[in-house]
């Protein structure tokens, strides 16, 4: 994110390498703005200020969609969320990260039949690299079948947050199986860039690394 002084010159706010935003801006406070931005998979709140102060407001596997400023009450935001059970919902979020849910839009989904929550898990590539994913187990003892699910980008990236996709596959008896290896979004630049021209590389490697070790621990 950047600004532009009055003598016309950008200045960079917030660091690429450890900051990546996502969508929208918001106006917060006399001189900064709220946006959104991928955090290992899960979007959290961002303010910035034209002073260069930058927030990323802790959130736990909540993700955060949009927010917008609480009128009158620092260091709280008002947000549309998405948890590992919930589509959609409204919130608020404080600053040391407590969520607090205005509505249960999805009560009546989750009254439809049980919601496979994700178990997050941390695999290591053959190169000692750590994998970062989620497991979604159905209902019953297993053995289930499993399905491992790969996504595009890249740049993009799984997350704890409630995915119809994955609901589906799970209710049909499937455990699935999703991470986020190089070349996603949401772990730092060099994690994003580092398969360019060489897809299909340490990106697969790290996908296989996770399937092995969510077969062999859950």
């Amino acid at each position: 994110m950047w600004a532009i002084g009055d003598a016309g010159v950008p200045r960079r706010l917030t660091d690429p390498e450890g900051v990546q935003v996502e969508h929208g801006l918001a106006p917060y406070g006399p001189d900064g703005v709220l946006t959104v931005c991928n955090d290992r998979g899960t979007s959290r709140a961002l303010t910035v200020r034209a002073d260069g102060g930058v927030r990323v407001w802790p959130s736990g596997d909540v993700s955060v969609v949009a927010a917008a400023e609480f009128p009158g009450v620092p260091g709280r935001i008002v947000a549309s969320v998405v948890t590992p059970t919930a589509a959609g919902e409204v919130a608020i979020v404080d600053a040391a990260g407590a969520v607090t849910l205005l509505t249960d839009f999805s009560g009546a989904l989750r009254g439809a039949g049980p919601v496979a929550e994700p178990l997050e898990l941390t695999a290591t590539s053959p190169d000692g690299y750590p994998v970062h994913g989620w497991v979604h187990r159905p209902p019953g003892e297993g053995p289930h079948p499993v399905l491992l699910n790969i996504h595009g980008g890249p740049h993009s990236t799984y997350g704890p947050g409630f995915f119809d996709e994955f609901q589906v596959y799970a209710a049909a008896g499937y455990a699935v199986v999703a991470c986020n290896p190089r070349g996603s979004g949401g772990y730092g630049l060099d994690h994003g860039r580092v398969i360019k021209n060489v897809m299909g590389s340490l990106d697969a490697a790290d996908v296989l690394a996770f399937l092995d070790h969510a077969l062999a621990v859950v």
